[in-house]
C-alpha cells in the first residue's frame, strides 16, 4: 500500500516532533533509506568549503581539496551486520563554535524492531524514546522522555482489522491528548484523507490525498490541506518517474499559486545530479558531480549552486 509519509530529520530532537511527522517515528533507518551498497559498517562524510574568495566553474577534472579548505560538517553513520543505522553523529562547525549531535538506536535482535533512540548533545544525553509493538509488528507507543528520564510526550496508533493505521494521538507530559489525526481509505487501501484535530478535539485541517499513474509509468502524488471552514490552505504535488525517482516537486498556496518548485535529473547510479529550484524570490541550479568506489558508493560529491562550485564533500567507507 502506498502512503504519503513526511519523513522526520534524522537528528531530530524528539521533543521537537512536529505531527505531520507522528507517522513515520517509528521507522528505522538501514542502507536502503541512505542508498548504501556492499554493506559497509561506517560511513564518514566531510563537508568543505573553498577557500574564500575562490570561484570555481564545473571542469572537466575533479577538484582537489586541501588544507585551507574550511571543514562545514562531519557525519558518521555506523550499521550492524544486518544493515540497520545504530549511531549517527554530526559535528558542525559554525563561526567557530563546534557543535556535536548524536543519535543512538537499539534494536530487539541485530536487524530487528526498533526499541529505543537516544539523543545526545556532546555526552550529555537530551532525550530519548521507548517504542512498544503489537503482535503483527507495528507500532503500538512512542514514548519519549527527557535529558532526566521524565515523560516529554506519548504516541499512540490505531489500527483497523486490514493493519491499515486509523488514528494516532500525541498526549502531553501529564498524558492528557493534544493532538490527534485520523485517517481514511479507499477500498483500494490507498490513503485518501486525513483530520487533524486539536487538544480541544476541534478539527482544525483536512488534508486529502490523490495517487495517478499515468500510461508512461509516471506516479502523480498531490495533496491538498484545507482549514475548519474547508478554504484551501496550501497543497503539494510529486511526480516519480517508473523507476521510483522524484522528477518534480511543488508547493502552491491557498491561492494555488506555486510558492516553490524542484526537478530533479538523475545519473545510472540513482544520484541526483541536477536539481532547478524555483522560489518566490529565488532561482537557483543545482549541479552535483561525483566519484564511486568499487561498490558503486560515491566517494565525493560536487555541489555547484548557479555555476559555481559551494561545496565539496569528500566521504570514506569501511566495510
Amino acid at each position: 500500500m502506498m502512503k504519503f509519509i513526511v519523513t522526520p530529520i534524522l537528528l531530530a530532537l524528539v521533543a521537537g516532533v512536529q505531527a505531520q511527522d507522528l507517522e513515520s517515528l517509528g521507522t528505522a533507518k538501514d542502507y536502503s533509506y541512505f542508498q548504501l551498497r556492499g554493506a559497509p559498517v561506517t560511513v564518514t562524510t566531510r563537508t568543505l568549503k573553498p577557500p574564500k574568495d575562490t570561484l570555481i566553474v564545473p571542469a572537466a577534472a575533479p577538484v582537489a581539496t586541501g588544507p585551507s579548505w574550511g571543514l562545514q560538517k562531519e557525519e558518521q553513520w555506523q550499521f550492524d551486520t544486518s544493515g540497520v543505522l545504530l549511531k549517527a553523529s554530526t559535528r558542525e562547525l559554525q563561526r567557530k563554535k563546534e557543535e556535536l549531535h548524536t543519535v543512538q538506536y537499539t534494536y530487539s535482535k541485530p536487524g530487528k524492531r526498533l526499541q529505543g533512540i537516544g539523543n545526545y548533545d556532546k555526552d550529555r544525553l537530551t532525550d530519548s524514546a521507548a517504542l512498544r509493538y503489537n503482535k503483527s509488528g507495528q507500532l503500538l507507543q512512542y514514548i519519549a522522555t527527557d535529558g532526566k528520564s521524565k515523560p516529554a510526550f506519548r504516541v499512540t496508533y490505531t489500527y483497523d482489522r486490514k493493519k491499515q493505521l486509523t488514528i494516532i494521538r500525541k498526549l502531553n507530559e501529564d498524558d492528557f491528548p493534544v493532538e490527534m489525526i485520523k485517517y481514511k481509505y479507499a477500498a483500494s487501501g490507498l490513503l485518501t484523507e486525513t483530520q487533524h484535530f486539536d487538544r480541544n478535539f476541534r478539527q482544525v485541517a483536512t488534508k486529502r490525498y490523490s495517487i495517478k499513474r499515468d500510461k508512461d509509468g509516471m506516479l502523480n502524488m498531490s495533496s491538498a490541506s484545507y482549514n475548519d471552514l474547508n478554504a484551501l490552505m496550501d497543497g503539494y504535488t510529486q511526480v516519480k518517474d517508473a523507476s521510483g525517482h522524484v522528477t518534480e516537486e511543488s508547493q502552491v498556496d491557498k491561492d494555488r499559486r506555486v510558492t516553490e518548485y524542484k526537478g530533479y535529473e538523475y545519473n545510472e547510479q540513482g544520484d541526483v545530479v541536477a536539481e532547478k529550484v524555483i522560489g518566490a524570490a529565488r532561482e537557483e541550479h543545482r549541479v552535483y558531480r561525483y566519484r564511486y568506489d568499487d561498490h558503486n558508493n560515491w566517494t565525493s560529491r560536487e555541489v555547484y549552486i548557479n555555476d559555481l562550485l559551494e561545496t565539496v564533500e569528500e566521504r570514506s567507507l569501511a566495510y
